[in-house]
């Protein structure tokens, strides 16, 4: 894949996961949002790492793994329970 291609899923994977914080998170339940955060966060470590030269297999699982955690785990810290989880 090419640099660009790289840009994209970067681009791409930032816009749904701001979109699921701001707009998403407060509407939804957990079990809706969280998924969709982590597959915008794996997307966007992705693409960091289609920009790079050679990065390895090694990288890939590393990365995309620690994004899908972690990006889901700002909102949370950020915004506090989703939408489905406030009342409890």
């Amino acid at each position: 894949m090419t640099p660009g291609g790289g840009v994209a899923l970067i681009a791409v994977g930032s816009a749904v996961w701001v979109a699921t914080g701001l707009v998403l998170w407060r509407k939804l339940p957990a079990s809706v949002v969280l998924p969709i955060s982590g597959a915008a966060g794996a997307a966007m470590g992705a693409g960091a790492l289609l920009v790079q030269k050679d990065p390895g297999v090694g990288e890939f699982v590393l990365t995309m793994g620690a994004l899908a955690a972690l990006a889901p785990l700002n909102w949370r810290l950020l915004r506090g329970p989703s939408g489905g989880d406030a009342g409890s």
